[in-house]
């Protein structure tokens, strides 16, 4: 079997403290372990963290196991209790023993048992191409006691074709190398562990709702066309228009209701392009089939041809920085310019080994006011990558000689305000500083409605 089919991913199920995504799985309160007195309670705690998997277990798409592994030297076993498999996502539930005084807001991470493994498939050659740490694990500080167990959650890609760009349709087993668990400090391997899986594309269910309804934010049009409901995940289809056609979509957030009383929140949703100018969100399934739906939309995230331009002097960097733990902050407060109802204000320079940081800042001068236009910051892309694919906020840095600016860390505050460091070999080799920044990205504000029926009979 060709190497290229491994995820190659080693699975942290409690160590994983990356917080990204790509998405985000709505947690009930406040992450740390709880202990619960019933089976149902463990149930209901996976549910809230992992939206779909309800109604995926009502479907029999999840496999379920009575596989416990003996940890050497430890009493302990370690059991794989559930595995969700499916196009977006594998999910595995596990357990493990845990002494009976273990529980905290906070445990000590070395009292933790940290499990680790490699999904494969049966006849992988070792050495295939690795994944990324994935997002969705449950922290060290998260998961559920009962009966003397510690239930938790990993998570990983599914399998690939050769090339890493399709699913494999089908997977009848899998294999968990490289297994092992580390119990303060002590790291115990594992023999791998072969499971049959029975995945089939097939088995996942859509429902495709028609829309063809329109929502009209401040003279655009969000064209909604259908949604598919899925067991792996949902979708909005829409398209764009506006009557600048400079002006690019670069975000929804919406938040859609079920008459079930389900819920579910795009503002982290990213949004793709599909043909024919179509595009589309994901977010998170429902565990209920709803017969009803209210789509709100809260706000659209846009950038066009509105720009700024600033200057600064230079050649005081090396008066102000003459090593490296010096460091100097200049107040500026310069008003640049009024743009869709935000004045702009070239804020500050701050100095240090590192070069030069400008600092802009946005006040938004219809605050409240419902719907509104208004500029919001993020973080800025530099010129030679914002300038070859239209990003927004994209920062162009010449000097007195019209020679290019070298850039380095950047960021964004929700204090209204972003930076970014010019490099210290550009600042000390210019007495001036011109900034162009392109793009801007604005936002508008407010709430737009609209409903569908889910067709009867799905």
């Amino acid at each position: 079997m060709n190497g290229n089919r491994r995820t190659g991913v080693i699975l942290l199920v409690l160590l994983l403290l990356i917080l990204f995504a790509v998405k985000r799985w709505d947690q009930p309160g406040d992450q740390k372990v709880i202990k619960v007195d019933s089976w149902e309670e463990v149930k209901r705690y996976q549910y809230a963290k992992t939206p779909g998997l309800k109604r995926a277990e009502e479907l029999h798409l999840v496999r379920t196991f009575d596989t416990k592994i003996h940890v050497p030297g430890t009493g302990r076993t370690l059991s794989i209790d559930e595995i969700w498999y499916n196009s977006k996502h594998v999910f595995f539930f596990t357990s493990i023993d845990v002494p009976s005084g273990f529980l905290g807001a906070v445990p000590n991470e070395r009292e933790v048992p940290i499990v680790s493994f490699q999904m494969g498939l049966p006849g992988d050659k070792p050495g295939g191409p690795d994944h990324p740490l994935y997002t969705l694990n449950w922290m060290p500080n998260e998961g559920v006691i009962h009966n003397g167990r510690f239930y938790n959650r990993a998570t990983t890609n599914p399998l690939y074709k050769d090339g890493m760009s399709d699913v494999l349709p089908q997977v009848d087993e899998i294999v968990l190398r490289d297994v092992s668990v580390s119990i303060g400090g002590q790291t115990i391997p594992l023999p791998d562990v072969t499971l049959p899986i029975r995945f089939d594309v097939r088995q996942e269910v859509t429902v495709s709702v028609p829309l063809k309804q329109e929502l009209r934010p401040m003279d655009r049009t969000i064209a909604l066309e259908s949604l598919e409901l899925g067991t792996t995940v949902n979708r909005l289809y829409f398209r764009f228009r506006s009557p600048d056609r400079s002006e690019q979509l670069n975000h929804l957030s919406f938040t859609l209701r079920s008459d079930k009383g389900e819920v579910r929140d795009s503002n982290l949703s990213r949004i793709e392009a599909g043909p024919n100018g179509r595009h589309y969100v994901e977010f998170e399934p429902f565990d209920k089939q709803p017969a009803k739906l209210e789509l709100t939309l809260h706000s659209l995230w846009l950038a066009g041809d509105d720009r700024i331009r600033f200057s600064f002097d230079s050649g005081t960097y090396s008066r102000h920085v003459k090593n490296e733990t010096d460091s100097y902050r200049e107040k500026v407060g310069q008003h640049i310019a009024t743009i869709k109802n935000t004045d702009i204000y070239l804020d500050e320079l701050y100095y240090d080994d590192r070069g030069i940081s400008f600092s802009v800042r946005y006040e938004d001068k219809e605050a409240g006011k419902v719907p509104r236009l208004h500029l919001i910051p993020e973080t800025p892309n530099d010129a030679e990558m914002g300038n070859n694919r239209k990003l927004p906020l994209t920062v162009t840095a010449t000097n007195e000689r019209g020679e290019p600016g070298e850039y380095g860390q950047r960021g964004s505050s929700s204090e209204g305000t972003f930076d970014m460091f010019l490099d210290a070999k550009f600042v000390q080799a210019s007495k001036r500083i011109d900034v162009t920044v392109d793009r801007l990205l604005y936002e508008i504000a407010g709430e737009w409605k609209a409903a569908c029926e889910v067709p009867k009979g799905e």
